[in-house]
């Protein structure tokens, strides 16, 4: 997932969402959660698959991509699908849609949003020390997916990877794994001295204005509502 390409939609995009406050947007996406949660029929899960469809159309979010994100989820799900499907086709692809509403609700929410926003809404209800943490490592977890996908590439190339051995691919992963976390301590010690010299700490300062309520914020609320009146008539 291209964490720069996110942070550009969140911080740059014209929809309604865009200029709605992060309360708003959370109840939003605690609705869309709960209601992909307790839904247990396909026509529910189809309901908030379309209403997500609309939404990202409306917010002017590229949705060839968001689907794209989601199809990751879609992938992963297949397994436990798998066993479903045994049972009954409808079965099967209840457990895809909950993975697929889960993953574009989040992404809605992530693409509509600057980070510092969400950060600063957890710490109501999460340890300071908690959100600062989470907020260190927002970007390194990307960084270091991305520096694992570019490795593994590197390691096929250069015939590190072979189908019929498993044993060797192993030990390659092996190493592979070895390496990314020799970076993964390295990055959070820069990082940390980098926060260090900028006058950190033990917190970060962030801006309050996150949970002033604006006129745009009724469509977000009206929405959650609706989603969780509709989920329980059908």
């Amino acid at each position: 997932m291209d964490i720069a390409y996110i942070d550009q939609l969140a911080n740059n995009g014209k929809g309604y969402l865009h200029k709605a406050s992060v309360i708003s947007k959370i109840l939003l996406t605690v609705s869309l959660m709960v209601s992909v949660v307790v839904s247990n029929r396909l026509i529910q899960l189809l309901f908030i698959f379309l209403l997500l469809i609309l939404l990202n159309i409306f917010n002017r979010l590229p949705l060839a991509k968001i689907l794209h994100f989601a199809a990751y989820p879609a992938f992963f799900s297949l397994v436990f699908a798998m066993t479903r499907f045994m049972y009954s086709v409808e079965a099967g692809f209840i457990v895809i849609l909950k993975a697929v509403d889960a993953a574009i609700t989040m992404i809605l929410l992530i693409t509509t949003t600057p980070y510092p926003e969400i950060f600063s809404f957890l710490r109501l209800f999460l340890p300071k020390v908690v959100v600062d943490g989470m907020f260190f490592t927002y970007r390194i977890f990307f960084i270091l997916l991305e520096k694992l996908q570019k490795t593994l590439v590197i390691i096929k190339l250069r015939g590190g990877f072979k189908p019929s051995n498993l044993l060797f691919n192993v030990k390659n992963l092996a190493g592979v794994i070895g390496v990314l976390f020799i970076h993964a301590f390295d990055m959070s010690e820069r990082m940390y001295n980098i926060y260090s010299l900028r006058g950190y700490e033990g917190k970060i300062l962030q801006e309050n204005r996150w949970y002033k309520l604006k006129k745009l914020d009724y469509i977000p609320i009206g929405i959650s509502i609706m989603i969780i009146a509709v989920v329980k008539i059908l």
